[in-house]
């Protein structure tokens, strides 16, 4: 039985390692460009870290509500949103990140994001403002920082880093629910 269950923990090392490869390999084939002048973000807190949403793909702010259980779905995905008859999937940024599932708040938000034909939810822990950096304060992202795969650029703020998302990325390694997505 402890040879099962070391080699039970070992194949889920391996797949969680195999899907952070394919969402790095990914990374290179859906990012998203930081578009020239000014950028109006959604600046949001998650896990303590300041996450700028690109406005332009930002139908609404929730406060968070019920959402419908969605089976087999990843951690990251604590279900689906109705939103006027259309369910949507909620990604939770935190425990994409962490990947980790983390208990959604009432003081949380779900942030209603359009990326070409999808609409999906971000679950953040605080919506704060709108920022505009120009295209020129924006750095380009650095692998070493844990959001990297899904971020497009960070640029300084009030003394701190705002990463700002890249939705198709984000959306492309978060295995939606088929159908749904």
């Amino acid at each position: 039985m402890n040879e099962l269950n070391a080699i039970l923990k070992e194949v889920s090392s391996l797949e969680r390692r195999v899907f952070e490869l394919k969402a790095n390999l990914r990374h290179h084939y859906f990012k998203d460009d930081i578009p020239e002048g000014q950028l109006s973000l959604l600046l949001t807190e998650v896990s303590g870290q300041n996450v700028g949403i690109p406005l332009s793909h930002v139908d609404e702010v929730l406060q968070m509500c019920a959402l419908n259980t969605c089976p087999e779905a990843p951690p990251w995905v604590p279900g689906l949103l109705n939103l006027r008859g259309n369910m949507i999937p909620v990604i939770d940024l935190n425990a994409r990140v962490s990947r980790t599932a983390r208990k959604a708040a009432v003081e949380d938000f779900i942030v209603i994001c359009k990326k070409k034909t999808l609409h999906f939810g971000l679950l953040v822990q605080q919506v704060n403002s709108i920022v505009q950096p120009d295209s020129g304060e924006i750095k380009k992202s650095s692998v070493e920082i844990s959001l990297a795969p899904y971020v497009m650029g960070f640029f300084q703020h009030k003394g701190r880093s705002v990463y700002i998302l890249s939705l198709s990325c984000l959306v492309e390694t978060s295995m939606l629910p088929e159908g749904i997505a």
